[in-house]
C-alpha cells in the first residue's frame, strides 16, 4: 500500500476501484465465482437462510399475495383449479383437512346443534347415561366421529326441535334406520316383531 495514512489509503483505493480494468476484473471475477460450485453453494446456502428467516417467509407471503391477486395470478389460479392436476390437489387437501379430528370435532358440534338443538357435552351425558348401549337393542354404540358403531341421535319426526320429548335417546346405526322406516309407529314395530316371531 503506498500510503500509511488511513484517509490516502482509502483515497488510493477508490480510485483503483474505479478503474475500468479493475472493474471489469472484479466483474470477471465475481461472474466466474458466481458460476462455480462453491459459489453456486454459497449463493443457495444464502438464498435457504433467508427463506427460513421471518423476513424471508413475509417477503414470500407478500409476493405470493401479490400476484394471487394480480389479473395474471387469478387467471392461473382458475387454469390449475379447472386442470385435473389443481381438482386432485383440491381433493386431496379437502380430504386431509375433513380428516382432522378437531374439524371433525366441530362439524359435529354444529350438526348436533343444527338439527337437534344440543351440545356435544349433552350427547356424551346421553352417552354415558345409556352407559354407551343402543337405547333400543342394548348393542355398544360409540362416540367415535367414522366409526361402524358409531351413535345416532333418535328423535321425534311428530315434534319440533326444543319441544319435551323431540330427543328420544342414542340408537345404534341399525336401529335408528329400522325405527325410521317403521315411521316412528309402535304398531308397526309391534306387527314386524310378531311377523318375524311367527317365520322362526
Amino acid at each position: 500500500m503506498p500510503y500509511k495514512d488511513p484517509n490516502k489509503q482509502r483515497e488510493y483505493m477508490a480510485r483503483y476501484n474505479a478503474r475500468p480494468d479493475v472493474k471489469a476484473a472484479q466483474a470477471a471475477a465475481q461472474a466466474a465465482y458466481r458460476t462455480s460450485p462453491q459459489g453456486k453453494a454459497a449463493k443457495a446456502a444464502a438464498n435457504a437462510r433467508y427463506a427460513a428467516s421471518p423476513q424471508g417467509k413475509a417477503a414470500h407471503a407478500a409476493a405470493n399475495a401479490r400476484y394471487a391477486a394480480s389479473p395474471q395470478g387469478k387467471a392461473a389460479v382458475a387454469r390449475y383449479t379447472a386442470s385435473p392436476e389443481g381438482k386432485a390437489a383440491q381433493a386431496a387437501a379437502s380430504a386431509k383437512y375433513h380428516a382432522r379430528p378437531d374439524v371433525k370435532a366441530a362439524q359435529a358440534a354444529r350438526h348436533v346443534s343444527l338439527w337437534y338443538g344440543l351440545t356435544l357435552q349433552e350427547v356424551e351425558r346421553m352417552f354415558a347415561d345409556q352407559a354407551g348401549l343402543c337405547a333400543s337393542c342394548m348393542d355398544e354404540i360409540s362416540l367415535v366421529i367414522g366409526a361402524e358403531n358409531y351413535r345416532h341421535i333418535d328423535h321425534d319426526h311428530a315434534k319440533q326441535k326444543g319441544e319435551p320429548g323431540f330427543i328420544r335417546g342414542l340408537l345404534c346405526k341399525k336401529c335408528n334406520t329400522a325405527i325410521g322406516m317403521l315411521e316412528d309407529s309402535p304398531e308397526r314395530a309391534q306387527l314386524a316383531a310378531l311377523y318375524l316371531g311367527a317365520h322362526r
